[in-house]
Order: structure tokens, then C-alpha cells, then sequence
């Protein structure tokens, strides 16, 4: 039978949730704290709890959570070191935090479509085309003929040529 504090963490979590989406980042944050209180071990509460304090300005909290998180498995790496990156980005030096991310992804074990279209993105954030345009031709490949984000990936590719003036 599963821990009925469980039970509850996840209520709190989603309500927490809720307020998140709303941009209400303290309200969120208190139903969090009860959450994570009722089982400290339910790791999405952490990220989102990081999230909510990247949204508020709060980046040493931040970094403090995504640094915990980034021993939780490799999805909750990636996710963290993504998240790092960012927050390097924004406090302090933008080759550090490429570097940071390159090294990160390196150490994966395996590079699939999601890994190749955050690594794009981070890449065009950093008006780094060419690279982006590498990363996204290697999450275009990844995908399935027909699938449903091929557009939205061309676009996004088409927009960091266009950047660079390759209209062709």
C-alpha cells in the first residue's frame, strides 16, 4: 500500500504546480515546502521548487537545488546541468557556461533528440548559429519522417541560417 503522506505530497505538488504556471512563484513555493515535508524524496518538487527560485531571481538557491538534483539519475542531470548553464549564463561569464554544458554533454551515455534540441536551443540563445544549426540537424535526423515537431525544428534551423545571412 503506497505512504499516504505520498498521496498528499503529490496534492500539494499540484497545487504548487498550478500556482507556478500562474507565475505566483511564492505561493507555489510554501505548498512545495509542505510537499516536500510530507516525502522528502519525490524529486520533482526539488525541480520545481529550483524552478520557481530561477523565475524569482533567486539563482543561488537555484544552483543549490539543480546541483542536488544533478545526482539523481541522468534525466535529472541533463535537466540541471541545462538549468546551470543558464544561470551561468545570465550571473557571470557566457563562455564559462558553454563550456560548462559542452563538458556535461560529453559525459552522457547516449545523445537523443531531446539532448541534440536542447543543446540547439541553448546554442541559439547564445547566438552561436552555427553550432545551433549542427544540433539541429542532428535532432532533425533523430526524428521520424513525419513527425509533428519536423516543422517547428526546420524553422528553428531556417532562423539560425537566416542569422548568419545563408538565405540558400
Amino acid at each position: 500500500c503506497k505512504n499516504p503522506n505520498h498521496s498528499i505530497s503529490e496534492f500539494f505538488y499540484l497545487i504548487a504546480n498550478l500556482h507556478s504556471l500562474e507565475g505566483n512563484y511564492i505561493l507555489s513555493n510554501f505548498y512545495l515546502k509542505i510537499s516536500y515535508f510530507m516525502n522528502n524524496n519525490f524529486h520533482p518538487n526539488r525541480a520545481l521548487l529550483a524552478e520557481n527560485y530561477f523565475y524569482l531571481q533567486n539563482y543561488n538557491y537555484a544552483k543549490k537545488i539543480y546541483s542536488f538534483l544533478r545526482k539523481e539519475g541522468e534525466i535529472y542531470s541533463w535537466f540541471s546541468n541545462k538549468k546551470l548553464a543558464h544561470i551561468k549564463s545570465i550571473t557571470g561569464d557566457q563562455q564559462e557556461a558553454i563550456l560548462f554544458l559542452e563538458k556535461e554533454y560529453k559525459k552522457l551515455k547516449e545523445h537523443d533528440f531531446n539532448i541534440f534540441y536542447d543543446l540547439a536551443n541553448f546554442y541559439k540563445g547564445m547566438n552561436l548559429h552555427e553550432k545551433s544549426i549542427k544540433y539541429y540537424s542532428l535532432a532533425l535526423e533523430a526524428l521520424p519522417v513525419n513527425h509533428s515537431l519536423k516543422p517547428k525544428l526546420l524553422y528553428k534551423r531556417g532562423s539560425s541560417y537566416e542569422r548568419l545571412g545563408l538565405w540558400n
